[in-house]
């Protein structure tokens, strides 16, 4: 894990990198533009920018160091996915004294944490249906909790039920979706976020927007983050998104 052998890396697997950071980030579903309109127009968005970007690689670091050492040593594929977390933590837990108690008290707080992660992207489609279609809030959150609860029952039910329909390839519909939403439609949202912003609203409305018109003093800082942002960032995701998908 701390060692990695940089042979082994190839389009896909740069692919799959690429769709965890979106994932991760919430970057090409709408979430971090929906809760970027609402806060304060005195925050300092840059600086908040680096700090979830470095909290998150860090959390990311650390769990691998604790789901990843227990994969080894307990002979689970560590390609497993997120399957991983509900085979490798009960196993883990069933070697440790009262392990039965601290397992149940693991899976609630990753039920809180999912629940926390829903509420972002719920905000998404309900701030849509509010705002462009004039739905009120309550109306639009039934209908995106409907629709969402629908899917992640088909995505729940591909490991039991469902477990002999495939949608993409030899994929069940849990793995389909992820393989339809990381791997291609967020890259690509990103793709077009980046066009966008570089070809449609444009680097002195960029740089305003986040220098607070001037008084933060990093136009020049931004002015590189526009380049790489209307340059680097849509030439490096398409490229990795057509060999990643080609292989």
């Amino acid at each position: 894990y701390l060692t990695p052998d940089f042979s082994k890396i190839d389009a896909g697997s740069v692919l799959i990198a690429l769709g965890h950071a979106f994932f991760s980030l919430s970057l090409g579903m709408g979430a971090m533009i929906t809760y970027g309109s609402y806060i304060d127009r005195k925050e300092n968005l840059f600086s908040a920018t680096l700090s979830v970007v470095g909290l998150d690689t860090l959390i990311a670091l650390m769990a691998g160091l604790a789901i990843f050492p227990a994969v080894f040593s307990l002979g689970f594929n560590p390609a497993g996915g997120p399957a991983l977390l509900f085979n490798t933590i009960p196993a883990v837990f069933a070697q440790m004294p009262m392990g039965h108690a601290l397992m149940v008290l693991f899976f609630t707080l990753t039920a809180f944490a999912a629940t926390g992660a829903l509420l972002s992207l719920i905000e998404v489609p309900v701030a849509v249906l509010h705002e462009r279609l004039g739905w009120s809030r309550v109306r639009a959150t039934w209908a995106a909790i409907v629709c969402m609860a629908v899917l992640g029952s088909l995505c729940a039910l591909s490991f039991s039920t469902l477990g002999g329909v495939t949608l993409i390839g030899k994929n069940n519909i849990f793995d389909s979706f992820d393989f339809a939403s990381s791997k291609i439609l967020m890259p690509l949202a990103g793709l077009l976020t980046s066009l966008f912003v570089s070809r449609h609203w444009g680097k002195q409305a960029f740089v305003q927007a986040n220098s607070n018109h001037g008084t933060l003093g990093n136009e020049c800082l931004l002015g590189a983050v526009f380049w790489v942002l209307s340059t680097v960032s849509p030439i490096l995701i398409g490229v990795i998104m057509y060999f990643g998908l080609m292989t």
